[in-house]
């Protein structure tokens, strides 16, 4: 299982999805529940099935939102669901699943204004 650095996860029977890219960190839960505890957060975070629970670049913000189950993972299937996350942090989860290199050039869609 990856595990961002610094972060402790805890998961019993749960299918879920987690990534750290571009400085954000990324957790949905398809079934059953995951706690999560580190940076940024000021107490342990339980993330139950449906959900999806983020932190931004840095941990300033943190984010908890509803995701359905049956979208998580379906990077598999050679799919990407991006919500809320600037368009440079999807760019740099394509080489995960795929052979090559990609780039977001356009400032402004780099995230580099």
């Amino acid at each position: 299982m990856h595990q961002p650095r610094g972060f402790d996860i805890d998961a019993h029977d749960a299918g879920f999805d987690i990534s750290q890219d571009a400085g954000a960190i990324s957790l949905s839960v398809a079934q059953g529940e995951v706690r999560i505890a580190g940076p940024g957060l000021s107490a342990p975070e339980y993330v139950t099935a449906g959900q999806r629970f983020g932190i931004r670049a840095g941990g300033a913000t943190t984010r908890l939102s509803a995701m359905p189950p049956d979208q998580i993972g379906l990077w598999q299937e050679g799919l990407i669901i991006s919500d809320d996350e600037t368009i440079a942090a999807t760019v740099t989860r394509i080489p995960r699943w795929h052979n090559g290199r990609a780039y977001a050039t356009d400032s402004p869609l780099a995230g580099t204004a």
